[in-house]
């Protein structure tokens, strides 16, 4: 009986630092999955991404009747001249939101070029 309770305690103890060293929950996502860095992200399936770190060094492209939801996202566009890279909206639908851990950020990266946003 003892064994049974010290086993019992110890896989307790276990399970509460194996909770709290996981920590929080990373990003999530549904949908398109990203790119490789240097790759455009083409979006034709509803997709969802929450408090995903997005560099891009290409554009997003949206497509025909597509819903997409950045959640508390972070995306950076790297450019090599203004307007280079961006977000192509074409009939769908693009929304950005907050999530616990904040809004979402959209920029450029470091340098002094712009990114592009079109609607269509």
């Amino acid at each position: 009986m003892v064994r049974i309770l010290a086993f019992a305690a110890l896989a307790a103890l276990a399970a509460i630092v194996l909770i709290i060293v996981a920590g929080p929950a990373g990003a999530t996502w549904t949908g398109e999955p990203l790119p490789g860095f240097g790759g455009d992200w083409y979006i034709d399936e509803d997709t969802w991404y929450e408090d995903e770190v997005i560099d891009l060094y290409g554009s997003i492209y949206v497509d025909y009747g597509v819903y997409v939801e950045l959640s508390g996202c972070a995306v950076t566009f790297y450019n090599d001249w203004d307007d280079q890279h961006g977000i192509e909206v074409w009939w769908g639908e693009l929304d950005f939101t907050s999530s616990a851990s904040g809004p979402t950020i959209v920029q450029s990266d470091e340098s002094w070029y712009g990114y592009r946003m079109s609607w269509y």
